[in-house]
């Protein structure tokens, strides 16, 4: 690690002040040292407190979005990702994709805390407020074809159900395709969108978009009543890394879809009335499973079966 990842360390596992000089003599290096590498942690967002005579003491963290703690706690994946953090951006989606059409590498991640044009499927605008959210977006370029991708949302929705079961204690849960509910609220959304090769039905790339409510209250009346928030003090740094390391668990994997058990799991849907369209017909039925490809499997009304790939499903009771 550097020395400002070591101080970084070191602030973060002490409540109390320490020492210029103390750090100074434990990595062997000028006191000027230290404090260019607590200027530049300044410089990152983190809060800092210095007395004389006393030393450092950090103040803030858990909010300050930081590329260099995110790759501390990616480890192995940290190695070719590449991350950009802006205060306030459109869309971390919109972005990816101008970036990825100019040709930025795979692995980029776009980290925003605040989007002023969020949106979710459909076009359907994602309420991202400033600083109470976490909203981001991962640029994969894999070498499997279009039926493959249709596996990326169902991992990305156990990834982040993972990451949260783990930071909070508590099991959130996947209503299909793309929402991730906890203590029955909608409290992330997952877009994924991707450039193919109509021909061959090879993929240029995929831009993998997720939004957290982590400590918003006060939401829109349109969505107040279905909307919720993690309302848990946790790490942005760790939950982002917690979801990127889960997600690249899965893809390096694909297209084996032996997750669809764990996304099984956390699924809220089976037993579920629920209803659907198909070619701008609504009908209704009754969630049976989900097939090993993230379809959803439903007994409709009249007695038929039929596996759901996409589209959008409305349950009628939780």
């Amino acid at each position: 690690m550097s020395l400002k990842d070591n101080i970084l360390e070191e602030l973060k596992n002490n409540r109390d002040f320490i020492s210029g000089q103390a750090l100074a003599d434990k990595y062997n290096v000028s006191r000027g040292a230290i404090w260019k590498s607590i200027n530049t942690l300044k410089k990152d967002g983190y809060v800092i407190d210095s007395v004389t005579n006393k030393g450092y003491k950090i103040l803030s963290q858990d909010n300050v979005i930081s590329s260099d703690e995110i790759k501390l706690y990616l480890g192995e994946y940290s190695n070719n990702i590449n991350i950009r953090i802006f205060d306030s951006i459109d869309s971390t989606n919109t972005k990816l994709k101008s970036m990825a059409t100019e040709g930025a590498p795979e692995h980029t991640l776009i980290i925003a805390n605040h989007q002023t044009n969020g949106h979710g499927r459909f076009g359907r605008n994602f309420y991202s407020p400033s600083q109470t959210g976490t909203y981001f977006s991962l640029l994969l370029k894999p070498d499997f074809n279009i039926t493959s991708a249709t596996l990326i949302t169902s991992m990305t929705a156990v990834a982040i159900c993972k990451s949260i079961e783990s930071l909070t204690g508590k099991t959130p849960g996947i209503k299909w395709i793309n929402d991730i509910y906890f203590d029955n609220k909608k409290i992330a959304g997952i877009l994924t969108e991707a450039s193919t090769d109509f021909e061959t039905g090879m993929i240029h790339y995929i831009i993998i978009g997720i939004g957290i409510n982590i400590s918003t209250k006060d939401f829109p009346d349109e969505i107040a009543d279905k909307a919720g928030s993690l309302g848990e003090n946790i790490s942005k740094n760790k939950l982002i890394a917690s979801i990127i390391s889960n997600i690249y668990d899965m893809y390096y994997r694909l297209p084996d879809s032996g997750f669809i058990n764990t996304y099984r799991h956390y699924s809220i849907m089976i037993g579920k009335s629920i209803t659907y369209k198909i070619k701008n017909v609504t009908h209704t039925g009754t969630v049976t499973g989900i097939d090993d490809f993230g379809g959803l499997i439903v007994l409709s009304k009249n007695g038929d079966t039929v596996t759901l790939t996409s589209g959008e499903v409305t349950i009628l009771s939780f």
